[in-house]
């Protein structure tokens, strides 16, 4: 890889603000760079991909502090694309184009199809290039694909060798090499171009009469793994297998060679997966090769949440270690508490249940899942997942960035945007870094939720966009805090003095306008009585969204452990407005 081309590409970064602030945004968009560089060769193809990453940047920098000649860039790609487009572009980018992109290679490759190399990226319109949304990309590369399948009229394979012999006729054949040529000529997919070593290809295939010889139809292609595990279990263009084959899937799996599903690959939501099956195939898997792992979790003594009548359930799992606090990565050889989605079976008077989504629950923290098969394979997932929140209070979740698809929790909220899940869902972005947020959107709840959960404490909302960030027990507790002490020796010195009520009201007075007109040097942070008539009152530091955003931008939370190191923080950074305090005379 040329590095003089890669740095005339990152030079449509370095001098926007948002990458400048941001260590964690230069490392995303250095890592998606070298990935376009490394797949997409061409120049058209890299400037198409770098201008969905460099729209998304500017989009999403709304803080006021933004340049004015990024503010001019950010409201030309407003005005030109709309920010609904560059929010889709962006995340369609990174969950359905880079994951399908190799793919079209391998078809282009398999199929010796030079159409791939005239694909455009832009379109003309008066003369201009305008570049293709990537969802018209995506619709475009399988029209592609299609065009590029029809032009082939083999519709049967010889290779391999036969390797089950089913009761109707039909058979599984074997392929050694991992890859078939015939196989992706005749299915319309890639035959495994990219066959890994130790790879082995099933196909099941149909007896056709041609004349004087027998042809035979493929018709599901499975890739097996050197460790007996599947990969990719696809039918006919890459589509999920039909009900019609699961006798014959079962049949295969219920063969000693095969010792579970991995699923992954291309389109993994398209893979066969073993909650397809009805209860009798299942259990001729059980029955048949004991040594297939259904699924690769165990949970014994679960603890019901939820049976949704049809088969599945939301169960409770104790958990083996027990973090004091959330984390990113838990060791799943003791694992932490967890909240499983089950398939239930009935075999031989037993119950099977397998655990298809695995979330770590921590203190009311919920993990990224682990999953037994993609979270868009699951019926109703959406009404599933809005019950467990019903039914267990979520607080934050400890892992899943909402910038790092192709997992997000928007998918399992239903929402259609990241912005949306801020306003509705704050809680589900206190896994994201919250200055990689505030370079994006405008500051919202989440930035109060993020604090919260850093704190160890909840902040109050006090009104809409308005938290209680401090809460001191007294006027004299947060005069210590911010040093000002002369005040607060004098009014209590005046209890062991002959200072009359008259003189005392007027200290107290002096105090609490003290308080009253104190003033940080930040607008949307200031200082707030519970009762303002009282020097023993409660005393609240209260916070606009826009007042802790710049508080993150400035200071950043990794240096406070708590409220009261924050305050510490706040006071040295921010200088306040104050009038020296005079005792009354």
């Amino acid at each position: 890889m040329s590095n003089k081309r890669r740095k005339r590409y990152l030079a449509s970064f370095t001098g926007l603000h948002a990458y400048c602030q941001d260590k964690q945004i230069q490392e995303e968009i250095g890592q998606k760079l070298d990935w376009a560089l490394l797949h997409l060769r061409k120049d058209n193809r890299v400037v198409w991909f770098v201008g969905v990453l460099k729209r998304h940047l500017l989009a999403g920098s709304s803080l006021e502090s933004l340049p004015g000649k990024d503010q001019k860039k950010r409201a030309q790609a407003l005005k030109r694309f709309g920010i609904e487009r560059i929010e889709l572009d962006y995340r369609d980018l990174l969950e359905k184009f880079i994951p399908a992109w190799p793919h079209y290679l391998s078809m282009a490759e398999n199929y010796r199809s030079t159409e791939l190399e005239k694909f455009r990226f832009s379109q003309d319109e008066r003369g201009k290039k305008i570049p293709l949304s990537v969802i018209e990309v995506m619709v475009r590369l399988g029209e592609c694909e299609n065009s590029i399948v029809s032009k082939c009229s083999q519709s049967f394979c010889e290779d391999g060798e036969d390797f089950l012999l089913l009761d109707d006729g039909w058979k599984w054949v074997r392929v050694e090499e991992g890859y078939s040529h015939q196989e992706g000529l005749a299915m319309g997919h890639c035959g495994n171009y990219y066959a890994k070593k130790g790879d082995v290809l099933y196909s099941l295939r149909e007896p056709v009469q041609q004349e004087d010889e027998m042809a035979w139809r493929p018709h599901l292609t499975f890739i097996c793994s050197g460790s007996g595990h599947f990969g990719e279990m696809k039918g006919r263009g890459n589509g999920k297998p039909s009900a019609v084959y699961h006798d014959r899937i079962a049949s295969l799996l219920s063969q000693s060679d095969f010792r579970g599903i991995e699923g992954g690959g291309y389109l993994p939501a398209n893979n066969f997966s073993i909650t397809d099956l009805k209860e009798d195939g299942v259990c001729q898997i059980v029955r048949d090769n004991p040594g297939f792992e259904l699924s690769k979790w165990s949970f014994r003594n679960t603890r019901l949440l939820f049976d949704f009548g049809d088969g599945w359930d939301w169960s409770f799992f104790e958990g083996y270690d027990f973090p004091k606090k959330p984390s990113p990565d838990y060791d799943m050889s003791r694992p932490p508490p967890l909240v499983l989605l089950r398939r239930k079976y009935t075999f031989n008077s037993k119950e099977i249940c397998l655990p298809i989504l695995i979330f770590p629950y921590v203190r009311g923290h919920l993990g990224e899942p682990i999953t037994q098969q993609p979270v868009e394979s699951i019926d109703d997932m959406e009404t599933k997942f809005q019950k467990l929140l019903e039914i267990m209070e979520v607080k934050a979740v400890s892992s899943g960035s909402l910038l790092d698809p192709p997992f997000s929790w928007q998918k399992l909220l239903g929402v259609s945007s990241t912005e949306e899940l801020l306003l509705g869902w704050p809680g589900f972005s206190t896994a994201t870094p919250l200055r990689s947020l505030l370079c994006r959107y405008a500051p919202g709840p989440y930035v109060a939720h993020a604090y919260s959960v850093h704190l160890g404490d909840d902040l109050v909302e006090l009104d809409e966009g308005i938290w209680n960030l401090v809460r001191f027990r007294s006027v004299r507790h947060f005069l210590e805090s911010v040093s000002c002490h002369e005040g607060v020796r004098a009014f209590d010195a005046s209890k062991h003095f002959e200072v009359d009520a008259l003189m005392r009201g007027q200290m107290k007075s002096q105090l609490l306008s003290f308080i009253d007109c104190f003033q940080f040097g930040l607008n949307g942070l200031y200082v707030m009585l519970e009762e303002p008539s009282s020097c023993s009152s409660p005393c609240q530091i209260v916070a606009t969204e826009y007042a802790l955003a710049r508080i993150e931008m400035d200071i950043g939370m990794s240096s406070f452990d708590n409220k009261f190191s924050l305050m510490s923080e706040v006071v040295r950074t921010y200088d306040y407005e104050r009038e020296s305090f005079q005792i009354a005379a």
